[in-house]
C-alpha cells in the first residue's frame, strides 16, 4: 500500500538548464531521501531561454518543480470515496495524515535543497534559495494512494528570473549532461559549501544589487579563505610556507605574495607567472578591499599610479580571476609531499 504526496513548487528564481527541446520534457531525477522514494521533475519555461555562441543548445529557466514523495505504508488511509474523473477523492479522517505530513514534508524540502545546493554552489545560480517548513506550497501537497487521488490542493505561483541575463558572467551556467554525475551525488549526498563559496556567491548577488563596497569585501575574503587552506590547511605545504617565511625573515605574508613567492617554493609554480593577468586583477582586488576597510572608497591605484574607480566591469574581471585562481589551487601539490 503505497502513499505519495505531490508538491508544485514554484521556485523563488529561475534554476538553468542547457537542454535540446527533446530534453526539456523529460528532467527527471530520482534520490533516496531515508525511507521515502522522491522523485523531482523540473519544469522549463520554454519561452524564456538565452544561447550562446558557443552554446549547442538553448539555456532555459525552470520556473517550477514537481516532487513525488512516496512510501510503503501499512496502515490504509481512512477517507470517504467520491469518483472525480475516474479516480478517488475524499476527506481523510483522524489523525492520519497529520502524523504522517511533517515526515513527507522533510523528506520533500530536503530532496529539493539538495538539488538548489547543486545549482547554487556547483553550477553559480546565485538567486535561488533553499526552502524551509514555511514555505506556503510545502503545507498543500495532493494526497495519492495506491494511485488513486485522495485531497490536496495543487499551488501555482510564478517567480521572476534574473540568472539568465548574467549568462555570460560569474561562472552562472546551465545543467548539461555533463553534469548528471554530480547532480546524482549532490542528490545522493547532502552538500555542505564551503566558505569561500558561500562568500563568493554573496558577492555576486551584491555586484548585480550595484553594492560595489559589500562585493569587494566578499570577494577579498573568499580569495583570502580558499588561498590559506590551501597553503595552510595540510602539514607540508605549511611546513614549506612556514620555511620560506624563515628565508624572509618574515613573520606574516599577504594572498598576494603566497600566490608568488610562497607558491613557487611550497609548489615549483607561481600563479603569478602561469596567469599574469589574473594576478594583477587580484592585486589590484586587495587594493581595493584595503581602501573599503580603511576609508570606506571602493577604489585603488594601478602601479602607475593611476586612480581606478570600481564598476561592474572591473568586478566581473577579478571575479573570473577568483575563478581560475579555485581552478589553479586545485591542481598544484606541495613538491614532494600529498596535499
Amino acid at each position: 500500500m503505497r502513499l505519495v504526496a505531490k508538491y508544485e513548487i514554484p521556485l523563488q528564481d529561475y534554476l538553468l538548464v542547457t537542454a535540446s527541446k527533446e530534453q526539456c520534457d523529460n528532467l527527471r531525477f530520482k534520490v533516496n531521501i531515508d525511507e521515502f522514494d522522491v522523485e523531482i521533475i523540473l519544469i522549463l519555461d520554454k519561452h524564456c531561454s538565452a544561447k550562446r555562441k558557443s552554446d549547442k543548445h538553448h539555456t532555459y529557466g525552470a520556473l517550477q518543480a514537481q516532487l513525488y514523495v512516496g512510501r510503503e505504508e501499512s496502515e490504509a488511509p481512512p477517507y470517504v470515496e467520491m469518483p472525480i474523473g475516474g479516480g478517488l477523492s475524499g476527506a481523510i479522517t483522524g489523525d492520519y495524515l497529520i502524523y504522517r505530513f511533517i515526515h513527507y514534508e522533510k523528506a520533500a524540502i530536503e530532496a529539493l535543497n539538495r538539488l538548489v545546493r547543486y545549482f547554487k554552489y556547483k553550477l553559480w545560480n546565485p538567486f535561488t534559495k533553499e526552502f524551509s517548513t514555511d514555505d506556503v506550497p510545502f503545507n498543500k501537497p495532493i494526497w495519492i494512494y495506491n494511485d488513486k487521488k485522495l485531497q490536496g490542493i495543487p499551488t501555482a505561483i510564478f517567480p521572476s528570473s534574473s540568472s539568465l541575463a548574467y549568462l555570460d558572467k560569474f561562472s552562472i551556467r546551465g545543467l548539461a549532461d555533463i553534469d548528471a554525475p554530480g547532480l546524482q551525488s549532490a542528490l545522493s549526498e547532502i552538500i555542505q559549501p564551503e566558505l569561500y563559496e558561500e562568500m563568493l556567491l554573496d558577492s555576486s548577488s551584491a555586484i548585480l544589487q550595484e553594492n560595489y563596497r559589500r562585493a569587494v569585501l566578499e570577494m577579498a575574503i573568499a580569495c583570502e579563505i580558499m588561498t590559506k587552506q590551501k597553503f595552510f590547511g595540510s602539514a607540508s605545504t605549511s611546513g614549506a610556507v612556514f620555511e620560506y617565511l624563515e628565508t624572509k625573515r618574515k613573520l606574516e605574508v599577504s594572498v598576494i605574495e603566497l600566490l608568488h613567492g610562497a607558491a613557487k617554493f611550497a609548489f615549483g609554480k607561481s600563479f603569478k607567472e602561469e596567469h599574469p593577468d589574473d594576478y594583477k586583477h587580484l592585486d589590484h582586488l586587495f587594493r581595493t578591499r584595503n581602501k573599503v576597510a580603511h576609508i570606506g572608497q571602493c577604489k585603488y591605484k594601478d602601479d602607475q599610479g593611476d586612480t581606478h574607480e570600481v564598476n561592474e566591469d572591473i568586478l566581473v574581471i577579478w571575479w573570473q580571476s577568483i575563478a581560475m585562481l579555485i581552478n589553479w589551487l586545485r591542481g598544484v601539490q606541495c613538491q614532494g609531499h600529498d596535499t
